[in-house]
């Protein structure tokens, strides 16, 4: 019988990237045609179809994609194709009857760092919520990114199950090149420029430091024009390493975060890392990088200064942040969560059956 993955949800940045790295770990383990993915995004099925692991294709659009659903649940029914599902939408809609996992890394799904000034973004984490709330009770175990994102659950729903914190991996960087770096040039990845990413703050902090650095920041942000920053958008991963590695400092400033892996690739690349002050960046990232307080732009320009004029403590977190990251591994990640899969569905699912 197959595991039946759901990544109908999964579309970009970190949760597609968690989705790929973790499957293509798990491959490794167990015998890939006992995988079957759904997936609505041609990139991932793309992927997933070069590792050998075989994909549903389904719409991108929400009304379509119930009725594919509730097609797959009937064929299982009469079928029995599937010993368990596994979704990481963080929340599960029911395909099978009874054996359920789901994974839960978006603090947002909690309410934690929802913008309640956007209409659009509250309605739809007010229906996330609740289905993220059934999921919780429907699920044989429910697995979390981070103790913090674990707490925060058990904070806003009661649940008697024990939560489990299966940390992310890390994939070390294969694309090695001598770049050097440039001392005022500083790096931020983000996802968006909702409340939770903050890229107010670190605006504010550049203006601070006047002409001294020019900030170049990835990802989906829209700015009115801003001296001294540079907006690259969507990056292919080779392009992106790249500026891991000519980069001097790399920022985050997010107010919430359930993991983030964007320092860690940082990291990797010997790029030491300035981290806004909050609890998961603490549990991950420990000593290996400097915290300010996000609320405050003055905090910020105040530690980008320190590491631009404090040389020893600049190669000391190059060299802690390159230990820090050998904690997470994503081999740990898919054999923790393949020791779950074997406890659920009652088979052993490992090609050597260990």
């Amino acid at each position: 019988m197959k595991i039946l993955v759901d990544l109908a949800m999964t579309k970009i940045g970190g949760g597609k990237n968690y989705a790929l790295n973790q499957l293509d770990e798990i491959a490794k383990i167990i015998n890939k045609k006992a995988i079957r993915c759904i997936c609505s995004n041609e990139e991932i099925e793309k992927y997933l179809r070069n590792i050998s692991i075989e994909t549903i294709r389904v719409s991108n659009n929400p009304i379509i994609l119930i009725f594919q659903e509730i097609i797959i649940f009937i064929r299982n029914i009469l079928i029995g194709e599937y010993c368990l599902q596994y979704s990481l939408n963080n929340y599960v809609i029911p395909l099978l009857l009874g054996k359920y996992v789901t994974l839960y890394q978006n603090v947002k799904v909690f309410n934690e760092g929802v913008d309640k000034k956007n209409n659009k973004e509250t309605i739809k984490y007010y229906f996330i919520n609740k289905l993220s709330q059934l999921s919780l009770h429907l699920s044989k175990k429910n697995i979390f990114v981070s103790n913090h994102i674990s707490k925060l659950t058990a904070k806003n729903i009661k649940i008697r199950k024990k939560n489990i914190v299966i940390y992310s991996g890390f994939k070390e960087n294969t694309i090695i090149r001598k770049i050097e770096k440039k001392k005022n040039n500083l790096l931020s990845v983000s996802s968006g420029s909702g409340k939770q990413k903050n890229i107010n703050i670190l605006i504010d902090s550049i203006k601070h430091l006047k002409n001294r650095v020019i900030l170049k920041i990835a990802g989906k942000v829209t700015l009115n024009n801003s001296m001294n920053i540079e907006l690259l958008g969507y990056l292919k991963y080779e392009d992106l390493q790249r500026e891991y590695q000519s980069a001097y400092i790399y920022i985050s400033p997010s107010t919430f975060e359930s993991f983030n892996f964007t320092p860690m690739e940082a990291m990797s690349c010997g790029t030491p890392c300035i981290l806004s002050d909050i609890p998961v960046h603490h549990e991950i990232y420990g000593k290996s990088a400097l915290y300010f307080n996000p609320y405050s732009a003055h905090e910020l320009s105040k530690k980008i200064e320190l590491l631009l004029d404090d040389k020893i403590l600049y190669d000391d977190l190059v060299q802690r942040g390159y230990k820090q990251i050998q904690k997470y591994s994503w081999k740990k990640n898919a054999e923790e969560l393949v020791k779950v899969f074997e406890e659920i569905s009652g088979q052993k699912l490992r090609i050597n059956n260990e």
